[in-house]
């Protein structure tokens, strides 16, 4: 997220790319960053089954320390920037597999739904760390009277951040434990003895998708990932339309009137005050969702929850595509919506479904993770292409479209996966009276 945010400063500032090569030059980071981690979440998944938790967790903040720390003594965009970009791909990659990985063995069976509730209010945490705390320290950094950020600030926020990375790094490897089984990780015990699927039904949450081996790779477990992954979508959706278009659209039409890089850094820094209340907004409520969404987890059915929350996001992104004014009241509401639909609830439920006992082999942990974080990057590829092209060519408010349709497509696809397995259990039901006459 702080990456993201924070990347047109690095590109005005220290490598001086022409302001109209800024968007394409950050999409295509972006999009190189996204293609490489679509490949490197499921080799990390088959990596941590052989070669163990702790050192692809280490590794992945080991490689994010080193990329921060040499994004910001790149002078060009190729292959300087691309490069570092593509390490810190690497090592990102490698930290959501392993957080869904590690959650799976961590967690008890009958303990799962609120242990992803409780990882989601961290989530939320960081989030707030970064926006509050992480974003706002260039302009804290800068010696400018003005508090415009400069080259120097800049390096300094990525060496604190990439220092974070580093020291991450190194508690994982000396404090996440390393046990040997078949396969390389001996799962944590499950609370009690693994339950046979059970039927749906309002107070399970334990009850199958579609087939019962396999299933936490279902699309209704991955296509949220894919939406909300690591909340960065969202928040980028969120930057860049406050810094491009606010209500007296200052960013844009200061730039069609000046080429003065202070006068972009100075806008930039207005929009991204206006920007900062809504994202708040979002993560606080995001936070309390956890907890709820979490302690829901064990007591009704995922695929329900999933369905719900996607609902809930769907509604508060379209009501953001239709605000004219950003900045109103009523914008809260939506942000709320979305921070409860999006920001936290449906990866919660997506992460215990996907890492449900009773459908995944625990000695194929760490690969079921990748594949669900393959399912997350596509997501994130997806969506970041469509929104690009929807700020340029319809209209700016255009790129929170695809974060709704995402949201409700998910709805949609759990409700078939409900209904598919209601009407299984139906025909097993008949046909198991039939042979019993």
């Amino acid at each position: 997220m702080f990456l993201s945010s924070s990347q047109s400063f690095i590109l005005t500032t220290i490598v001086g790319v022409p302001k109209e090569n800024w968007g394409e030059t950050s999409g295509n980071l972006g999009f190189y960053d996204e293609l490489l981690s679509l490949v490197m979440v499921y080799v990390w998944g088959l990596a941590s089954d052989r070669l163990g938790r702790r050192f692809v967790y280490a590794s992945g903040y080991l490689l994010i320390g080193v990329s921060l720390f040499g994004y910001v003594h790149m002078t060009s965009v190729y292959p300087g920037l691309l490069l570092m970009r593509l390490v810190f791909a690497l090592g990102a990659s490698a930290t959501a597999t392993m957080l869904t990985a590690v959650f799976a063995d961590s967690s008890g069976h009958r303990s799962r739904g609120k242990l992803s509730g409780i990882i989601g209010v961290t989530t939320s945490c960081g989030a707030l760390l970064a926006i509050f705390v992480f974003l706002r320290l260039p302009s804290s950094l800068s010696k400018d009277p003005q508090g415009l950020v400069d080259a120097r600030s800049i390096r300094l926020t990525y060496y604190v951040i990439g220092a974070v990375a580093l020291v991450c790094s190194v508690v994982l490897w000396f404090r996440l434990k390393q046990k040997e089984h078949s396969a390389g990780i001996e799962v944590a015990p499950t609370d009690g003895p693994v339950p046979e699927p059970q039927p749906v039904s309002s107070k399970s949450s334990q009850a199958p998708l579609i087939t019962n081996n396999g299933a936490a790779n279902d699309i209704a477990a991955t296509l949220p990932q894919g939406e909300s992954s690591n909340n960065v979508t969202a928040g980028a959706a969120m930057k860049d339309n406050f810094r491009e278009k606010s209500p007296p659209q200052i960013a844009w039409e200061g730039l069609q009137a000046s080429k003065d890089v202070r006068v972009f850094l100075e806008l930039c820094r207005e929009a991204y005050s206006k920007a900062s209340p809504l994202s708040g907004v979002a993560q606080v409520i995001a936070l309390i969702a956890a907890l709820l969404w979490g302690s829901a987890n064990d007591r009704f059915s995922r695929v329900a929850l999933v369905g719900r929350a996607g609902l809930i996001g769907g509604v508060g992104y379209f009501d953001m595509v239709r605000s004219a004014d950003p900045t109103k009241r009523i914008t809260f509401a939506w942000t709320a919506l979305v921070g409860v639909g999006e920001a936290v609830s449906m990866i919660v439920t997506s992460l215990a479904l996907a890492t449900d006992t009773t459908y995944v082999d625990p000695s194929i942990r760490g690969s079921v993770a990748g594949v669900y974080s393959v399912f997350g990057a596509i997501g994130v590829l997806i969506v970041t292409k469509v929104r690009g092209v929807l700020f340029d060519k319809w209209k700016e408010r255009g790129a929170f479209l695809p974060m709704g349709a995402g949201h409700l497509l998910a709805a949609a696809v759990a409700v078939v996966v409900g209904v598919a397995f209601l009407v299984r259990r139906s025909f097993k039901g008949e046909a198991g009276a039939a042979s019993s006459a």
